[in-house]
């Protein structure tokens, strides 16, 4: 690179607001944004239409060497999606650049996205749904026939428009920064939820990957809940690449096999498209492949309140204007009820006739070509952001620097430390899950401070349960070797179980301080060195209907479990727990016979 050169990203940024001129659109308003990108609603001011202008943020997380990279791959990805044409894709008018800002043109929707859907009902209707994922199955099976994958589907980039049409965003758009992002393989930057196993594995994809998202986004629609739960995205990407997704009795058995079919972990195994999965799902529901003639796509809410309108203004509209038709159905509904409220009693008073078997499978050492997605639970490796820590002494700033202990990604530096002798520089964090007994009784994390420090600094870890209570590691602290990352390991045991708010000091010797510190990877851990160890699984079962089932996954949550299905052969199991060592797994079923299961021995 020749001296003096200012590529685009050294620029000095400039700021979007309204009235900005970005070639020939004006800004009128912001409309949203996330990490990518800023949206504005924006006016062609050659003809006066108004779109919606996605303006790229690079990200921080992105090095410098790669900035340009990222640039023309969105780029790249903003064309191939500009070549569709579908009434279910958003349009898109022109991917353009002015001052080092890059940006894309695309049709102004008016509508609401899946998500906020979902936010405002819990769940969506199933006429509704089929509906929506029929227009999106649609939208992707042409865009797979063009050669172009969106590998980002999610309720979030599904808007339903205010005529009822369905618009499929963002194709492609995401995948530039995230191959960018990626670390190493089988690690990757945001929430994997929808992601394939392929994806999270970092292995070659193609439109079978936007499959399996269309079917976690169908769970999703139809259930309320995503299909692999979990507090961490590590994690979620464990459960996303070796568990069976989480039991939905609440659906028919068919739409629930048309669900797992499209979620199935080897892509050779899921259904042929995305229309062919729709209409399995279609066929579970009414029969046939064809989505019922009465799904019809509401409005988010106005039509709602216009229906509740009406029947205030008209309670008796949808009743026959004879009144003794009117008694007649009237005193029908009363029986039906009478009939179920019995039925009703009847189940919830008969003791149950099954008592579920509760057994220790060994699955051996089990070896396997797939990559293992962590041999921890990494709670927070600040790839995107330093989370939720702070500063708890005065002057401190916190800071996400290149690196860290394993040299390949990003750590967190803790800058402004002045410290006199016996004195102590803290930051926090309030974790996503308080709960990291789950992932092992160990809490790790990764510590540094510069060659020229003294050698008698210091560093503890405390934390606070959710009651106040404090409990620090044992001792005065873990000694620090200046220059060199060092690994702090604390035995914590119960205290993982409730873990509020997690604290990190340093601690200062003789020899008065001033300079940094920095942590990486925070993590809790097990005694497990992979997936594969974890060879003693605890099972319930076998369910032969799905009311036992989902009778006995209800119990199993009110007593703390977390019980997901699991399949030997032709029978279903709920697993209740994977463990290393025998004892462990004995410890678990001795503590559910406890509970009224009885012991299976094999």
């Amino acid at each position: 690179m020749s001296a003096g050169k200012i590529l685009p990203w050294q620029r000095k940024e400039r700021t979007v607001t309204v009235g900005t001129v970005l070639g020939k659109y004006r800004i009128l308003r912001e409309i949203g944004g996330g990490g990518m990108a800023c949206v504005y609603e924006a006016e062609d001011q050659t003809i006066g239409r108004k779109v919606a202008l996605k303006v790229l943020k690079v990200p921080t997380a992105v090095p410098e060497s790669e900035k340009s990279l990222l640039i023309e791959r969105f780029q790249q990805e903003a064309r191939a999606a500009g070549t569709l044409s579908h009434s279910n894709v958003v349009t898109l008018y022109e991917v353009g650049e002015t001052d080092g800002m890059h940006y894309i043109a695309m049709e102004l929707l008016a509508g609401t996205t899946v998500r906020e859907l979902l936010r405002e009902r819990g769940k969506i209707p199933v006429d509704q749904a089929l509906n929506i994922l029929l227009q999106v199955a649609r939208a992707l099976d042409y865009a797979h026939k063009q050669g172009v994958i969106h590998r980002d589907v999610k309720p979030d980039n599904i808007v339903v428009t205010d005529e009822g049409v369905v618009k499929l965003t963002d194709f492609g758009i995401a995948r530039a920064a995230n191959d960018i992002l990626r670390t190493q393989k089988g690690v990757l930057v945001g929430s994997p939820a929808y992601m394939s196993p392929e994806q999270i594995l970092g292995e070659p994809v193609d439109d079978r990957t936007d499959i399996y998202s269309l079917g976690v986004t169908a769970y999703e629609m139809l259930t309320g809940r995503k299909p692999f739960d979990a507090p961490a995205v590590t994690a979620m990407m464990h459960r996303i690449v070796y568990d069976e997704p989480d039991a939905a009795p609440e659906l028919p058995r068919p739409a629930e096999a048309a669900l797992r079919h499209a979620l199935a972990k080897k892509p050779e195994e899921r259904p042929s498209s995305t229309v062919v999965f729709v209409e399995e799902l279609s066929a579970a529901y009414y029969g046939t492949a064809v989505v019922s003639p009465e799904a019809r796509i509401a409005a988010p809410s106005h039509p709602v309140y216009r229906d509740k309108e009406k029947a205030r203004m008209s309670p008796y509209s949808s009743f026959s204007s004879s009144p003794s038709r009117r008694v007649y159905w009237i005193a029908g509904a009363l029986a039906v009820v009478l009939v179920l409220a019995g039925v009703l009693a009847w189940r919830l008073l008969s003791p149950p006739k099954e008592q579920f078997g509760v057994r220790i499978v060994d699955v051996g050492g089990v070896t396997t070509s797939t990559s293992a997605v962590a041999t921890n639970y990494v709670l927070n490796d600040f790839e995107l952001s330093p989370g939720s820590w702070q500063a708890e002494t005065r002057g401190l700033k916190l800071e996400r620097v290149r690196g860290g202990a394993s040299q390949a990604a990003y750590w967190l530096k803790v800058s402004g430390v002045q410290l006199a002798a016996g004195e102590h520089a803290a930051i926090s964090c309030l974790p996503e899950t308080r709960d990291w007994s789950r992932f092992g009784g160990i809490i790790s994390l990764d510590v540094l401070v510069p060659g020229t420090a003294p050698p008698d600094l210091r560093l503890t870890i405390e934390v606070e349960d959710s009651t106040g209570g404090l409990q620090a590691m044992p001792g005065e602290g873990v000694l620090l070797t200046p220059g060199r990352w060092a690994a702090i390991t604390w035995n914590a045991g119960a205290v993982a179980r409730d873990v509020a708010r997690l604290r990190v000091k340093l601690l200062c010797g003789q020899n008065p301080y001033r300079g940094y510190f920095g942590i990486d990877h925070v993590r809790a851990q097990g005694t497990a060195t992979s997936p594969a160890a974890l060879r003693y699984k605890v099972r319930i079962g076998p369910f032969i209907d799905q009311a036992s089932l989902e009778r006995e996954t209800a119990r199993l949550k009110s007593l703390g479990r977390s019980p997901f299905l699991v399949r030997d052969g032709d029978k279903r199991f709920l697993q209740v727990g994977a463990f290393t060592t025998i004892e462990s797994a004995r410890r678990e079923l001795e503590a559910l016979v406890a509970e009224g299961y009885r012991e299976i021995r094999q």
